[in-house]
């Protein structure tokens, strides 16, 4: 029997603090944020709004490591090449992702199926529970582009 497992997707931009290089975009373009994340690739980035939950809804993988309960997945506008700094990122702070998409600026939502996820909008009825609450603050005012 298939142990339940609870699948997260998560932004780069919610797990790490990109506000820097996402700056370094804005203003200098897409080919100068390249350079930046390769230059940087061996910087660790700095926790970003959603990277505390994370931390403690994977460390519950900690004593099951050969059937996770929760599966980490990494949704990124980044290439594969700029992402490369938030692997390494991952892999200093030891969150255990399993999955990636790298969709080079394209809207990662299409992933969502194939990913086996759920959008919000179907959450309710995927679940064999009637609610699920959970509270989620940040102080980061930042768009999400990433």
């Amino acid at each position: 029997m298939e142990k339940t497992r609870l699948v997260i997707a998560i932004s780069s931009r919610a797990l790490f603090d990109l506000s820097e290089s996402h700056g370094v975009f804005e203003e200098k373009g897409l080919e100068e944020y390249r350079k930046y994340q390769v230059e940087n690739e061996n910087n660790p980035l700095k926790p970003g709004p959603a990277f505390n939950l994370i931390q403690k809804l994977t460390s519950l993988n900690k004593n099951n490591q050969e059937a996770p309960i929760v599966e980490l997945v990494l949704l990124s506008r980044n290439s594969a090449d700029t992402g490369l700094r938030i692997f390494n990122s991952i892999k200093t702070h030891d969150l255990g992702l399993v999955k990636a998409v790298f969709t080079s600026g394209q809207s990662p939502y299409k992933y969502i199926s194939p990913l086996e996820l759920f959008h919000p909008s179907t959450l309710l009825e995927k679940l064999s529970f009637t609610y699920l609450n959970l509270v989620f603050n940040s102080n980061n005012n930042s768009s999400e582009s990433s």
